[in-house]
């Protein structure tokens, strides 16, 4: 059996690692990595019985071409047999470099680097080859920081198309490409890797604005218009003509308008070129180059990696996982082991270790793409930027035209960042999402594991929640923008990790490898100390509060003999900060998280999975299409799938517990669900959520604990809050509501489920709700309940302690709420205007204003308040152009807030910061000035 037979993608250890001695893992075999330290890792493996290496395919004996000494690529004195030619094989020796300064060079059969492989970095050079290995102990540096190619110079490495890969001689195609074991260094000049749009570019346009001058944009730049349809790609490839300053003229017009449906809301530019180019020259899937750095602490900084990738995500990959003689003769799966491999993606960090004594790779301005030159632009058919088993940063990158997934984590131990990237179009699978975890869908559970996913077209799938994710576009995928699938896979368990599960209860026999993926939360692979609440720039832990240790409440643990304890990397929280998605099927899923996390958490709110400034617009289903499932809710409370998923949903929560969702702003196209959940969903807390154009606002019933404080929804054509007994099939539900206007409406539907014997609760406004076929009797109507009805009384509102007109004169808005002349403030300038204010009635209020430098010193009695501040932008009309912090009583409670950043010019914003405490009688609101000047339009204390 082939290494490649191994769970995870498939391969053994780097190039030149020797495989250490093997040890019983779950009545299995594994293979120990080679990787020393804390998390250091044993590779679950029932075949893993092959010492074949890559190396060995390139064996220096086999060399028709040897450096002997340095210099030079095209000097035939650097040579044994002058400059290689047309099929060589060329070996560059230990303590060797060479410079590659050919353009192009001979197309080779392969290049073996024990030494060092170095570019000409001031001249336009080509390394036409097949296969490019590089040893442990070897170098490739193709620039550096202080020297990098370009921008008057190109580097390019081609991986030729020599025919069909020769199985004969590369038996598991791990050829045609570049697989690195050495230290890799790539620096391209820095250029502009995406951009924001200073206006919304129109059809007929033939000039771009862009909101900064941006770095190296040159005449004869590809660059993409991301479209903002769902329904249809009105994606435009066009090429720079001329750039001056923040305008770039194209050569070609618009054909579409690239305009968002909302205020607030960015349009974009992609730039695909950079100095260095790794690419393939042939598009057929089974003849295409891939990248492999089976060594951790590489650097590549903007380069172009073209037409890469093999394997193909249309389909399920050959090479199982678990148990491969079983599922090949099982009768449905009939692919060949050779027919798609796993792990041949276009840059693919390979098991160089998940761990934090490990040096992290750096990808900064790299674009994934079709090749940008010529015909062809096929894209990558399967995934983009892939971090398995490693700890990477992921900074100002852009993935285009990838069919699977752009921006992915393998295994769910990954280690790292993904950060400001852009993901744009993915075609996927047209499979559901689920339905590749086993070989047979229909057949779910006496079927083996065969764990491909990422295939549906997604911008960012995390398999685990230790990579941060934050600042992120995806756009134009057919499924989700984002998906969360925290479900470990059987390819890593830590060494140190002996007896890493107990059997779930409906077994009776010993755990296996399928089930380290089958049963989630089973195997503690992650040490505790990675998952505690201290997150960081680096590692992304719990949401960012002091705590409990994940170990109090993680459902697998174990201590090594060390002390070390590690958890199941399921049960730690989430963090995903400030991403956006738009033309997608879907925006975000998140699966499996914090699943049996058990009573600890629950309703420890501030401790839960953490999704904040989450923005969702332009979410439906593309047209035509007939495979993945549409998500809608009708008036009578049903579900048009009997599980919420696929496509039409701002945020879904399956099959997971405890996430707590912060200022989401999603809109949709008039179909499909704001933010919804399964039947399987425990704990979920909404806070200031905007929700606009969807069928049906938020679906609220999960077990545990769901919370739904101050909602916002504007077109919403059926219910904008939905409850409907059966959706949760069992549990013990409560669902509190606070702030929901009297305008929307709340959908209570108990179905069959009213007359069980669960435990529920419904709460608005701190009053009982019930079902109303089983109110008491004293209970009333109340205009936002259908179907529902709530105790007698009235609502315990918060009072009102204090409200300032900022910069104006008294005034008392729509709900009764008197706001004095303006007093207690101290700096700043008044100003006003007459221009109407939208998403308010109550216009005056945003009206006037107090700008500069300035502070609010308010006399309140000691206590604990929430100070409610109300925004408009009246003057910018561009984001970026004001940004400041609000301090409440010396503290930063808002960060880098623009106002035209979230809802645009002349329009009202509020935000809350809630639980101040108040103890010497004043509360003291001042302000940091990042961009322009602070600026206030309305105050509320109110009680807690």
């Amino acid at each position: 059996m082939s290494e490649e037979s191994n769970s995870g993608d498939g391969d053994g250890q780097p190039v030149g690692i020797p495989r250490l001695s093997r040890r019983r893992l779950l009545q299995t075999t594994g293979t120990l990595a080679a990787l020393s330290g804390l998390g250091s890792t044993a590779v679950a493996s029932e075949h893993d019985t092959d010492d074949h290496h890559v190396a060995d395919l390139v064996p220096t004996s086999d060399a028709t071409h040897s450096a002997t000494t340095s210099g030079p690529w095209t000097d035939s004195a650097t040579w044994d047999n002058g400059v290689p030619n047309d099929g060589a094989r060329v070996h560059v020796p230990s303590g060797v470099t060479v410079t590659v300064d050919a353009n192009p060079s001979a197309r080779l059969h392969w290049v073996r680097i024990d030494g060092t492989l170095r570019a000409a970095t001031s001249q336009t050079a080509e390394l036409q080859v097949d296969t490019l290995i590089t040893t442990q102990d070897s170098a490739i540096q193709l620039g550096t920081e202080s020297d990098p190619v370009g921008p008057s110079s190109e580097l390019t490495i081609t991986f030729i198309d020599r025919g069909p890969i020769d199985e004969s001689w590369d038996p598991e195609r791990k050829t045609r490409g570049l697989v690195a074991a050495g230290t890799v260094e790539v620096h391209g000049a820095a250029k502009t890797p995406h951009a924001t749009l200073a206006h919304h570019p129109m059809a007929g346009d033939s000039a771009l604005e862009l909101d900064a001058t941006p770095t190296n944009w040159r005449a004869g730049d590809a660059l993409v218009v991301p479209g903002v349809s769902p329904q249809e790609n009105h994606d435009e490839e066009v090429t720079v003509a001329s750039v001056t300053g923040s305008t770039v003229q194209l050569e070609e017009t618009l054909q579409y308008d690239h305009v968002p449906p909302a205020g607030g809301l960015d349009s974009y530019a992609l730039n695909l070129e950079r100095h260095v180019r790794l690419r393939s020259e042939s598009t057929e899937m089974k003849r295409r180059g891939h990248v492999m750095i089976m060594s951790p602490g590489s650097t590549i900084r903007y380069a172009g990696l073209y037409e890469l990738g093999r394997t193909d995500k249309s389909i399920p990959f050959s090479n199982p996982a678990y148990k491969e003689s079983e599922i090949r003769n099982d009768g449905v799966f009939d692919l060949d082991v050779n027919d798609n491999r796993r792990a041949r993606y276009a840059l693919h960090y390979h098991k160089t270790g998940p761990r934090t004594d490990v040096e992290p790779h750096d990808a900064t301005g790299c674009v994934v793409a079709p090749r940008t030159r010529g015909n062809g632009w096929k894209g990558s058919p399967g995934w983009g930027f892939v971090n398995h088993q490693s700890s990477a940063h992921v900074h100002d990158c852009v993935s285009y035209k990838v069919l699977g997934s752009h921006f992915q984590t393998e295994t769910g131990v990954e280690l790292g960042s993904f950060v400001n990237n852009f993901a744009l179009r993915s075609a996927g699978s047209g499979d559901d999402p689920d339905f590749r975890e086993v070989v047979a869908w229909a057949d779910h559970a006496n079927r083996p594991l065969i764990d491909d996913y990422g295939h549906n077209g997604i911008g960012f799938w995390l398999h685990g929640p230790l990579v941060l994710n934050r600042d992120n576009v995806a756009a134009g995928q057919r499924n989700h923008g984002f998906a969360y699938w925290n479900r470990a896979i059987g390819d890593y368990v830590p060494d140190e990790v002996d007896d890493p599960a107990i059997p779930p209860s409906e077994l009776e026999r010993e755990i296996e490898e399928s089930d380290i993926g089958r049963h989630r939360g089973t195997i503690p692979n992650v040490p505790a100390p990675y998952a505690d609440d201290r997150p960081s720039e680096q590692y992304n832990v719990a949401p960012g509060s002091a705590g409990p240790n994940v170990a109090e409440f993680a459902h697998a643990t174990d201590t090594a003999d060390d002390g070390t304890v590690f958890v199941d990397e399921g049960s730690i929280p989430i963090r995903d900060i400030g991403n956006t998605a738009f033309a997608c099927g879907s925006g975000m899923e998140v699966m499996n998280h914090m699943r049996g996390a058990g009573s600890q958490m629950d309703r420890q709110t501030d401790y839960y999975g953490l999704i904040k400034d989450y923005t969702a617009w332009n979410i439906g289903q593309r047209d035509g299409e007939s495979d993945l499932p549409d998500t809608q809710i009708y008036q009578n409370g049903d579900l048009s799938f009997e599980f919420p998923r696929g496509t039409g949903i701002g945020l879904a929560m399956r099959y997971a517990s405890h996430l707590k969702v912060v200022n989401p702003r999603l809109i949709g196209v008039g179909e499909g669900v704001g933010i919804t959940h399964n039947m399987r969903a425990e704990g979920m807390v909404i806070e200031d959520a905007t929700i606009e154009n969807w069928s049906s606002g938020i679906g609220a019933l999960t077990d545990g604990l769901m919370e739904i404080r101050n909602p916002t929804f504007s077109n919403i054509q059926n219910y904008e809050i939905n409850i409907r007994g059966e959706q949760i099939l069992a549990g013990n539900p409560t669902t509190k509501m606070w702030d929901v206007d009297d305008g929307y409406e709340i959908y209570m539907n108990p179905s069959d489920d009213i007359h069980t014997d669960w435990d529920r609760e419904y709460w608005l406004d701190d009053r009982r709700v019930y079902f109303e076929d089983v109110a008491p009797g004293d209970a009333e109507t109340d205009p936002r309940l259908v179907g529902g009805r709530i105790e007698p009384g009235s609502s315990d509102t918060a009072a009102v302690e204090t409200a300032i007109n900022v910069g104006g004169s008294s005034y008392t808005v729509g709900d009764g709420t008197e706001f004095q002349a303006d007093t207690g403030y101290s700096g700043g300038t008044t100003a006003s205007t007459g221009d109407p204010i939208a998403g308010t009635d109550d216009d005056a209020l945003y009206q006037s204003e107090r700008y500069g430098d300035f502070s609010y010193d308010i006399s309140v009695a000691d206590g604990t308040y929430d100070v409610v501040l109300h925004f408009a932008e009246t003057y910018w009309t561009a984001d970026g152009d004001r940004v400041f912090d609000v301090l409440v009583n010396g503290d930063e409670a808002i960060t880098d807030l623009d106002v035209h950043g979230a809802v645009g010019h002349g329009a009202a914003l509020v935000r809350t910061i809630s639980g101040v405490d108040a103890s010497d009688g004043t509360l003291t609101v001042s302000f940091n000035t990042d961009a322009d000047n602070a600026l206030l339009n309305g105050i509320e204390v109110v009680t807690a």
